[in-house]
């Protein structure tokens, strides 16, 4: 079972990953614009019993707009039981994760539709009803393309931003076992998500 330092250094290790993005668009400067700042939040993930948090900034060039975040979710029956081998075995997955995204408006960002790719790392929590008092856990390092559209129904502060991905997971430590149980996970991952936002 992975430990707390092993999750934090992973997440640590995304931080010259932004830090160099941020850099590089810095140096490029085509289309310069105003830089801007937004938080979102994925409100699904608070009905879930979790918890999503993101900072998005478009630090200069106009199409570019870079952001990390944080999140957590109880993985809904739906999708542990996507695969035959969990359906109805009693599986209970939590998911904890922390991601560095960039993305490319199509238009002047921050509004209208993008391409970008996403990396996050990844910690799920197993449980199984039929060992009770024992738990796993693995952590994941996933990387996403995704695509999506930022609606801005009026001039400023709010906004919408439906998106789907479909990304890859490797498994980078832990163990997905709860006793005599092992939980089946797929490296692919799609998702789909609507963000709700407000630019500073």
């Amino acid at each position: 079972m992975p430990t707390r330092p092993v999750v934090t250094r992973a997440v640590t290790a995304l931080a010259p990953a932004l830090a160099a993005a941020l850099a590089v668009t810095a140096a490029i400067r085509p289309a310069a614009a105003d830089p801007a700042a937004m938080v979102e939040t994925d409100p699904a993930t608070f009905a879930l019993g979790g918890f999503a948090a993101h900072l998005r900034v478009r630090p200069g060039p106009r199409h570019l707009v870079v952001g990390a975040g944080a999140y957590a979710l109880d993985l809904p029956a739906l999708l542990v039981d996507a695969r035959a081998a969990n359906r109805d075995a009693g599986w209970q997955v939590r998911l904890t994760g922390a991601a560095g995204f960039v993305d490319h408006y199509l238009a002047a960002a921050p509004r209208g539709w993008f391409v970008g790719v996403e990396v996050a790392v990844q910690r799920y929590r197993y449980r199984n009803d039929d060992v009770p008092g024992m738990e796993a856990a693995t952590v994941d390092l996933l990387v996403m393309p995704r695509a999506g559209y930022q609606w801005r129904p009026f001039a400023a502060g709010f906004y919408v931003l439906p998106w789907l991905g479909l990304g890859y997971a490797a498994e980078v430590a832990g163990d997905r076992r709860v006793g005599d149980r092992e939980y089946a996970a797929s490296p692919v991952v799609p998702y789909a998500a609507v963000h709700l936002g407000w630019e500073l």
